[in-house]
Parts: C-alpha cells; structure tokens; sequence
C-alpha cells in the first residue's frame, strides 16, 4: 500500500511541477499519444510503460529524466476522481496492477456459477438492490428489456459482453431503479400505509466498451463497459455498492 502511494506521489510531483492543465475527459476516451500512437485515456496503473518507468523511478528514488517527465505533461488526459489519466498506447494497455493483485491473493475467492437459470426465486424488498440496471433494446419493432448491469460508477454500467456484441444499434437506453416493470408505480404496504418507489430514470448511452479480447464463440471474457450520457443521480433507490452502506445478498 505504501509502495502504490509513493508512486502515485511521484505521478502527482511529476506532472504538477510541469504545470500542466487538466481538460475534462472520461475513462478510455479515444486520443493520441504524443508520439501519434492511437490510445485511451488511462490511469497510469493500467499502461504497463508509464506504470513501469515510475516504478522504477521510485525505486531508485530518482525523478523520472525530463524528457520523460515533458512526455508525461503531453500525455495527460485528464483527472478522473482524483487519479491522473494518461493517454496509453492500445498494445501497452493492461489490466489494472491494483485489481490484479487482489486476484492473485490467497484470500481472494471469486464467485462460482452454479446454475445458468433462477430457480425458486423470490421477489426482493422494494428498493432493496439499488444498484440494478436494465438494458433497453429496440428488438422484434418493439421496446424490450433484455439484460441487466450493475451500476459501478456515476457514469458506468457493468454488464456482459453478449448483450452488448453485435447488439450496439438495437442498445439504446437504461433503467435505473426499477422494481417491477409490469406496473407503472412500485409500492408495496407498511402497515396502513403505502410506500412507493419513486420514479424509474432512463439515461441514455454514450459509449460501449466491450472487453477487447472477448471470444462470442466461446463465451471468454464476457464483460462490458456502458458509458451513460450523464451522471447518475445517486439517490436511496439508484446507488452504486461502492457507496451503500452495506451490501447484502
């Protein structure tokens, strides 16, 4: 945890002694390195070249050189939650250092899949999964609701690659806090009273990112990115599980 934050310290000293300006930017936006190469907008802990040659910088507890340091100003892209962005090169583009040594630890138990289909189900408190998304298509000449997500960030929806491949045209919209979607309202008693949900909000959808080595033969790497046209209004009904206070199942 040190090391990360003493290279996240060299990161920060790096570009903000060469002044530079931060425009407004999002994750994997499109862009250009300095040297030309077609790239996305990345932390640096996900491109593998600048995570390296700070790493190395910090372990030898010398400044990166200045031409390095020029290059770096060149390539930023932006601050995103407090985490400086770079344009990385698409071939340098690597899974998140952090992320990957959280799978590589002993402690680490990922969930199985046991059953493809719901069985014995049963319908959940009202407003209970406020982090719940649903995919709208435009399918068969009707409007359908045909995947879900989980909302992961204010402006990120988590899903799975095959509701996305090949789907982009028809993909068009999603739902947040919805309870039911045979009812127009979502109520349920407490006692003499009722008490409803409030309203669903549908956003629209800026950006796919589909995972770039997902195999639709296979089913390998099935996961995906939607980038919402605008923020998620974070209220008791529509919040990531990042910021729930607890998360039950």
């Amino acid at each position: 945890m040190l090391r990360r934050w003493l290279l996240f310290a060299v990161v920060v000293a790096t570009v903000c002694l060469m002044g530079a300006r931060y425009a407004r930017t999002a994750y994997a936006d499109d862009c250009d390195t300095p040297n030309g190469e077609r790239g996305q907008c990345m932390p640096f802990s996900s491109c593998s070249d600048i995570e390296q040659r700070l790493l190395a910088a910090q372990q030898s507890g010398q400044r990166v050189s200045p031409e390095y340091a020029s290059y770096l100003q060149k390539a930023s892209c932006g601050e995103i939650d407090g985490v400086r962005h770079f344009c990385c090169p698409t071939p340098q583009i690597q899974h998140n250092s952090k992320v990957m040594e959280l799978f590589r630890s002993a402690d680490f138990n990922c969930g199985n899949i046991l059953n493809q289909r719901v069985a014995n189900g049963y319908e959940v408190k009202l407003s209970s999964r406020p982090w719940m998304a649903l995919l709208r298509y435009h399918s068969l000449g009707e409007s359908r609701f045909l995947c879900g997500g989980t909302i992961i960030a204010n402006r990120y929806i988590l899903t799975a690659a095959h509701c996305v491949y090949g789907l982009e045209d028809q993909l068009y919209e999603i739902r947040l806090g919805e309870h039911r979607i045979s009812t127009e309202r979502d109520c349920r008693q407490q006692g003499r009273r009722e008490k409803c949900a409030p309203p669903v909000k549908d956003l629209g959808i800026e950006k796919f990112i589909i995972h770039d080595k997902y195999d639709s033969k296979h089913i390998i790497n099935d996961i995906a990115l939607l980038r919402l046209n605008e923020s998620v209004p974070f209220e008791s009904d529509i919040l990531s599980p990042s910021v729930c206070p607890s998360v039950t199942s």
